[in-house]
């Protein structure tokens, strides 16, 4: 619109104000039945009577019928019927006899698309017709089509000629044409103000806002502030606020800052539902301007966000709200700033103060109940508000255990003696610091009847902490033994440990006479036997040294209980007591009681305090102890026997352990003992055939051992015979070499079938070389008297009768089996033994380069590969070259 911002409202009751004619008769009756029909529903009747009404000039006729028009309901008639029917009454009637309302409301219709299509060349002949027979507010909206098409002058003379016939929209239109100025209108603030001035006049809260704005913008902020007091008086929200924040901030002529004047702008404008408000009274609350301007008020408007507010509001109102109820109630309780005492009020905001956690509120209750301003507030009443209220407030406790000491000492509450307990224990003023006064109420508070549930809490974790010990030992086992003999399995776990400690540690204070106490044994055993019996471990130790030492000539029956005692100090990990056992069972041991014997062998065993982990002194105890038919003597040296410990002692003796378990034990020691035996002894055979383990070897003693492996079905031990038989050691027992390895081939030993696969056939090839023995010594004779070949080239022969020439002369080899040893000859009459160690000669067409005549130790190469030529030198034999 050309910068210009007119004023059209879309509610066509406020656009169109009642008509009034007080010189014009008014049809009653049909209004009347409209009404009725409407109030009953039945709308269509309702619009026919407002229609026959409004031609009748009727004002609220008109109005409910553009009402029914904008705000249907139920089967109130269309858009479209509405149309339908005015435009039926417009056209059959007349020119001049058309009701300027109809011609009015069809003009409406059409610029609206009101139940027709948009048409404003219909729209604008309604409105002239209307305007013409007297109804100004089509002069308006004809004026407001010409704006639109920005024909400033046409609309400035409609405007002019509605505003003439009092039509106050029309009025404050050309208030702004004149404030905006327009095409071909000039600018015009003076005539702006009048117009805007007569709307006004008419309790217009536009006008008087277009107006004010127009002062603003000439710094009067005078008028601006009169014209803002009267559109807030018309209850206009954006007035509310806009002087809410003058009166909030100030800084203008005649405004000074009034927070309260804010606050109360700001309300009425939250009131109506403005934006920013709530925003602003919030922020006013939580600075401390609200309660600066009047406290009271303050908290009515905190109040009502806390009822009404959103999650966020309440968050931030409801710690503030809780400080400032509490400074109001004690300006009410105390007189303060002119407030009159009002105990009453006082204790009304403490309470809301104190349902939101405010702890001197609660406090405050607590005294003002305490006065007897409330008779109707017991005790209980004032002890609870006065503990909520204590935190940190020395006045608040000093009250309580006033009343507490008082209950205690009366009626022995159990209640109070706790508290009072609590108040001594964490030394709350005016209470100091004392565990003994402490401990002393939470006793009266759990002797009492009914006893206090906490008390026995509290007293278990003063003695577990030593708290109790530290004020009087005897004191703090006389509390824990009573919690022992009457409390629950929780207390009794909790408490036993510690009380057997602290009755060990009270026992040696008797025994010794330290921290000034006067030596006592008989008190001290007393103690110690109460520390026995909940498990302590120094305290069967103690009893047992006390009772040896009171002992001049022991009997076996008196030293048992020392043992006993030293055994349990020794079971509960106090290790000092097995130095003790053992000076006992050393002298025990010395006249062979096998009972000693057993007990020092576990202590060797097992490596306890004073005898290092010995497994052979061990074992040396327990054969003594069974040999003294000790019935677990034996049980314990199987033990140590099956999982090696015995031979990691000694191996020799581990194994005649077994073999006298296996001569005299029970079928089941055998059943355990036989394959261990057997495994053994067979191990202990192969270290002294081949000297490991820094053992020297040692074949006959090995023979022994793999024999009795043997006897007890070990794999090995027969295998390992037939070797040592087979090596040589004894020549005349091949066959039973065969026997042994046939033996453990049946036992699972997987290399005794290669073994008398080897012994068949070198007994075959013994049998064959008899038959050609005779032949052979016959041809070396025939050898030995032929010629000696000297001068031949050196050949080196294979055993499959092929020959290589060798690069120097006078000298033959003759390789009998190349991977094993060859005769080597350098003159006639003189032999040398020559062995190819891990020779590689495997095909003849080989040739070995010798540079020279080969000396024992010299390498030579076959291919690329190393052999080493070992010489020695045997016996002259005359003849040919030996076979």
């Amino acid at each position: 619109m050309n910068g210009i911002n007119t004023t059209r409202s879309s509610d066509i009751g406020i656009l169109l104000p009642t008509v009034q004619d007080p010189e014009e008769r008014f049809d009653y009756q049909i209004l009347a039945d409209a009404k009725l029909h409407e109030k009953k529903g039945r709308y269509t009747e309702a619009m026919e009577d407002y229609l026959i009404s409004v031609d009748n000039k009727n004002g609220e006729s008109f109005n409910r019928l553009c009402g029914m028009l904008l705000n249907r309901r139920g089967d109130e008639p269309t858009l479209e019927d509405l149309f339908n029917k005015l435009e039926k009454i417009f056209l059959v009637s007349k020119e001049d006899d058309r009701s300027p309302a109809v011609s009015y409301l069809l003009g409406v219709m059409y610029e609206e698309g009101l139940g027709t299509m948009i048409d404003h060349v219909r729209a604008r002949s309604c409105y002239e017709q209307a305007g013409n027979k007297g109804f100004p507010q089509a002069w308006t909206r004809l004026g407001l089509l010409y704006l639109d098409e920005s024909n400033h002058k046409e609309a400035l003379q409609l405007f002019t000629r509605a505003h003439e016939n009092h039509d106050v929209i029309a009025t404050l239109n050309i208030g702004i044409i004149y404030a905006n100025g327009g095409r071909g209108i000039e600018k015009n603030i003076a005539k702006a103000h009048w117009y805007f001035e007569q709307a006004g006049n008419k309790q217009n809260v536009l006008a008087l806002k277009h107006n004010a704005q127009l002062y603003k913008a000439e710094n009067n902020y005078f008028q601006v502030i009169e014209l803002h007091k009267a559109a807030a008086d018309l209850g206009d929200a954006e007035a509310l606020f806009e002087l809410g924040k003058y009166y909030e901030l100030g800084g203008i002529p005649n405004v000074q800052v009034d927070n309260l004047t804010a606050l109360n702008y700001y309300n009425d404008a939250a009131s109506r539902r403005h934006p920013e408000a709530r925003k602003k009274i919030i922020t006013m609350c939580l600075d401390g301007r609200a309660q600066a301007a009047d406290i009271k008020f303050a908290l009515g408007l905190m109040e009502k966000f806390l009822q009404h507010g959103n999650a966020a509001e309440i968050a931030q109102i409801k710690p503030r709200f809780a400080e400032v109820a509490n400074s109001y109630g004690q300006i009410l309780q105390f007189g303060q700033n002119g407030v009159k005492i009002d105990i009453y009020q006082a204790i009304r905001y403490y309470k809301k103060s104190h349902e939101l956690g405010n702890t001197y509120a609660a406090y405050a209750l607590g005294c003002i109940y305490q006065s007897g301003a409330d008779p109707s507030k017991k005790e209980a009443d004032i002890i609870s508000h006065l503990l909520r209220g204590r935190s940190g407030n020395l006045d608040a406790n000093t009250r309580l255990m006033k009343i507490w000491k008082a209950q205690a000492f009366n009626s022995n509450n159990a209640e109070a003696h706790f508290r009072l307990g609590e108040c001594y224990e964490q030394g709350e003023q005016p209470a100091p610091q004392n565990n003994l006064i402490a401990l002393k109420h939470y006793t009266n508070a759990n002797l009492s009847y009914p006893p206090h549930p906490e008390a026995r809490k509290k007293i278990i974790a003063m003695c577990l902490d030593g708290r109790a010990t530290a004020i009087g030992p005897r004191y703090a086992l006389d509390l824990m033994e009573q919690i022992l003999q009457s409390g629950t399995a929780t207390e009794i776990a909790q408490l036993k440990s510690h009380f057997a400690e602290a009755a060990s540690s009270y026992g040696q204070m008797l025994q010794f006479g330290t921290y000034e106490i006067k030596v006592d044994i008989n008190q001290a055993i007393t103690y110690y036997k109460k520390s026995d019996e909940h498990g302590g471990s120094y305290a069967p130790y103690a009893l047992g040294y006390i009772y040896q030492s009171r002992i001049q000539y022991p009997s076996k029956d008196e030293m048992d209980i020392v043992i006993d005692c030293y055994l349990r100090a020794r079971q509960r990990g106090y290790g000092e007591a097995n130095k003790l056992l053992m000076e006992i069972w050393n002298t025990r041991a010395s006249k062979n009681d096998a009972e000693a014997h057993f007990r020092l062998g576990e202590c060797y065993e097992l490596g306890l305090t004073y005898a290092q982990s010995n497994n052979g002194t061990a074992l040396n105890h327990y054969q003594a102890a069974a040999n003294g038919l000790h019935l677990e003597a034996r049980e314990k040296i199987i033990a140590m026997c099956l999982d090696g410990r015995a031979e990691r002692a000694s191996i020799a003796y581990a194994l005649d352990l077994m073999e006298g378990l296996l001569q005299r034990g029970t079928e089941e020691e055998i059943a355990k003992i036989k394959p261990r035996f057997a495994a053994l002894a067979s191990s202990y055979g192969k270290q002294l055939q081949f000297g490991t383990h820094g053992m020297k070897i040692a074949i006959s003693q090995a023979l022994y051992y793999y024999r009795k492996a043997d006897d007890y079905g070990d794999s090995y031990a027969p295998f390992a015979i037939g070797n040592i038989c087979q090596s040589g050691v004894d020549a005349s027992k091949g066959m039973d070499a065969y026997a042994y390895y046939e033996r453990a081939h049946q036992r699972g030993n997987g290399l005794a079938e290669s073994c008398m696969k080897s012994i068949r056939e070198k007994i075959a090839e013994r049998e064959k070389h008899t038959e050609f023995q005779l032949l052979a010594e016959t041809r070396s004779k025939e050898i030995d008297k032929a010629p000696k070949k000297t001068s031949n080239p050196t050949v080196l022969t294979f055993a499959n009768g092929k020959t290589i020439p060798l690069p120097f002369k006078k000298q033959a080899v003759t390789v009998v089996q190349t991977d094993v040893k060859s005769t080597h000859t350098t003159n006639p009459g003189k032999k040398i033994k020559l062995t190819l160690k891990k020779a590689q000669i495997t095909q003849p067409e080989q040739e070995i380069n010798l540079r020279k005549t080969p000396n024992s130790g010299e390498i030579y190469t076959v291919t690329n590969k190393k052999i080493r030529l070992l010489i020695s030198e045997t016996e002259n034999q005359k003849g040919g070259m030996p076979t």
